[in-house]
């Protein structure tokens, strides 16, 4: 499954799609598909920027967005 994450990320880059994240969770360990993720979006010259907070149930979390900065 985490050569199926990495080519589903990758496409979503090559689509230009806008990628937003909504960041760890103290109360869990990153997973290795986001740490695959992360380390995609990374070597390809993006970085994560705050744009809100969103809300998902009763709980609330700051919302990132990757934007291309290399």
């Amino acid at each position: 499954w985490l050569g199926n994450n990495a080519r589903w990320i990758a496409t979503q880059i090559s689509k230009g799609n806008r990628i937003f994240d909504i960041g760890s969770d103290v109360n869990r360990t990153a997973s290795q598909y986001y740490a695959k993720e992360v380390e995609i979006l990374t070597k390809k010259g993006f970085s994560r920027v705050r744009a809100g907070t969103v809300t998902i149930g009763k709980k609330s979390f700051e919302l990132y967005e990757w934007i291309k900065t290399k």
